[in-house]
């Protein structure tokens, strides 16, 4: 049900995002569209790379809380990673934006859209809702994920009906993109804290703020463990966008972009069994239960490579012709970047479930060093492919990065389960 839930709100979100799209494409054409694309990316990258990453520490140390009746420890927790979002969001948009004149020029930005992509950067400091976003999550409250997921898409679809029809600028855009961003932020605020209210846990909650992490063994661990490598795994996408628009300018950032948002058709479904998986992979993790972990592993892997077969052979059949109809004939040169983008992202789907596994066993830092290693190898083949085939080499690094990454966790997944579970009959035996 949580699966189908969310399935239904990142269905809907792919389908609106290729109509908006599809619509400033056609407003702005490519070059400006680049531009548009390479001011986003920007935001969103500064965004990733400077606030942390809580919703998954919610989840992780709030079902030890539940599970142990652990109330007090529990607020704590959520004092402690509300002041994380606020903080970092603060401090991400401060940085955002005393940057932007300095790389702007490189990406094409012209001296008078500079400001604009300044005030742009305030969208950074909307995204303090990682820490409802996962209580949310730990309550099982899948259906406001799903409803979330539909804010930003609506929103944007709306604004650039108004941009294509009344105002076709850059400026337009943007402002209904951090239009979008904000309300989600706030909505999802509102829900996790009313849920959290709803489950009697805000009724003594008091505002000390003394030893917030004492009752939380490793927790500052994880926390970056979990924001390097969750970081690396979404912000790679907005990275090698830069980097297209550094080394090809506008134009061939606007074509990647489009290249990226079909093969997000595959990713987005990865991402969302993602969320539905790690709740139900913690508690079973809390239990000690790892023959139990890894039958959800396999069976959600065979799931999630099913899946990708289906779509990425329906783009392989009609990707050219879906390039035309959406964006026109101007944007038929992605097609090619395309087709290997959606080959590496049928490959992380097919293996999204070993992530949430080393997060429900408490070795996130596994999940850091990978990543570390394979967004380093994919950024270094782009600058390598790039400047020789053009475009292509940009697909051709990401399957070389999505591969990597699958070996290396698929290798030391199976180890530690396997290791744990052999240590726990090795302590029956003893007792």
């Amino acid at each position: 049900m949580n699966s189908a839930m969310l399935t239904a709100g990142k269905v809907y979100t792919a389908l609106v995002g290729l109509l908006y799209l599809a619509l400033a494409t056609r407003a702005l054409g490519a070059h400006d569209f680049g531009v548009l694309i390479l001011i986003h990316a920007y935001a969103v990258a500064v965004r990733d790379f400077v606030t942390l990453k809580t919703s998954q520490c919610v989840v992780r140390y709030g079902a030890i809380c539940l599970e142990n009746n652990a109330r007090t420890e529990f607020q704590k927790l959520v004092k402690f990673t509300t002041l994380l979002d606020l903080g970092f969001c603060a401090a991400g948009t401060v940085a955002g934006m005393l940057v932007v004149p300095v790389v702007g020029p490189h990406f094409g930005v012209s001296p008078e859209l500079v400001p604009v992509a300044t005030i742009y950067c305030f969208m950074i400091l909307f995204n303090f809702k990682a820490t409802s976003l996962g209580l949310l999550r730990l309550f099982n409250r899948f259906d406001l994920v799903a409803l979330m997921l539909m804010v930003v898409p609506t929103i944007r679809v709306a604004g650039a009906c108004a941009a294509f029809f009344f105002y076709q600028h850059i400026s337009a855009f943007l402002l209904f993109w951090f239009l979008a961003g904000a309300v989600q932020c706030l909505a999802t605020v509102y829900f996790g804290w009313r849920e959290f209210s709803r489950q009697g846990f805000s009724k003594d909650m008091d505002l000390g703020l003394k030893d917030l992490t004492r009752p939380h063994q490793g927790i500052w661990p994880f926390i970056w463990s979990s924001h390097i490598h969750r970081t690396l795994h979404v912000s790679t996408v907005h990275l090698a966008t830069l980097v297209v628009g550094f080394l090809l300018g506008p134009v061939g950032a606007g074509l990647f972009k489009i290249a990226q948002e079909f093969s997000t058709v595959l990713i987005k479904p990865a991402q969302l069994f993602n969320e539905t998986v790690y709740p139900e992979m913690a508690k079973i993790a809390v239990n000690r239960d790892y023959q139990g972990l890894w039958r959800v592993i396999t069976h959600s892997e065979l799931v999630a490579g099913a899946i990708a077969v289906v779509i990425l052979v329906i783009i392989l059949l009609f990707g050219q012709s879906l390039l035309s109809l959406f964006f026109g004939a101007e944007f038929s040169n992605a097609h090619d970047v395309m087709v290997l983008l959606m080959i590496a992202a049928a490959v992380t789907m097919a293996t999204f479930a070993l992530d949430p596994a080393l997060y429900s066993i408490g070795r996130p830092d596994i999940s850091m060093y990978i990543r570390i290693f394979t967004s380093t190898l994919h950024i270094a083949l782009m600058f390598l492919l790039l400047p020789d085939i053009g475009l292509p080499g940009a697909g051709f690094a990401a399957i070389a990065g999505s591969a990597a990454t699958a070996l290396l966790l698929t290798f030391f997944t199976h180890s530690l389960i396997r290791n744990k579970s052999a240590d726990d009959l090795s302590a029956d035996d003893a007792d």
